[in-house]
């Protein structure tokens, strides 16, 4: 008889033990996001038609990013959109599936030093590429697509 009574009970909570599970969990910070980062950006007119960029950078535990270098490989730091260069900040918020897949958003702003000019990114990680949009103002101005390679 308690063999009979037992089986209904063990496959309840086994089926109750299955319930909540997920595919993925929210991770702020993932060791795969932060790195060396290769932006390439595509559009604009003039100064901001060809924009690209090295950044390195570490994500906080709340997505806030600590940007440590950023350098730019074309023209346009010597002209008058970032003549001394550019600072870099923003927020890169990300989720990592249980197969490890990284997929997120990134919200990044260059500004100019001195003030004068801001180069805004909006895009989604997927894996080690980032993709989205820009948008150049102040001294100079443009917009476009981009995408942002990790490279280690």
């Amino acid at each position: 008889m308690q063999k009979k009574t037992l089986a209904p009970i063990l496959a309840f909570v086994l089926a109750l033990a299955g319930c909540g599970s997920s595919n993925s969990t929210t991770n702020t910070a993932p060791t795969t996001a932060s790195g060396t980062w290769a932006a390439d950006l595509v559009g604009g007119t003039d100064a901001a038609s060809a924009i690209s960029f090295v950044t390195q950078f570490t994500v906080n535990a709340n997505g806030s990013l600590n940007v440590t270098n950023l350098t730019f490989l074309t023209t346009l730091s010597s002209g008058s959109c970032f003549p001394n260069g550019g600072v870099g900040s923003g927020t890169l918020n990300v989720t990592t599936n249980n197969s490890g897949a990284v997929t997120g958003t990134l919200d990044f702003t260059v500004q100019s030093n001195p003030s004068g000019t801001t180069l805004h990114l909006t895009g989604s990680e997927n894996g080690r590429t980032i993709t989205g949009n820009w948008n150049l103002s102040g001294n100079c101005s443009g917009q476009g697509t981009f995408t942002m390679t990790e490279s280690g």
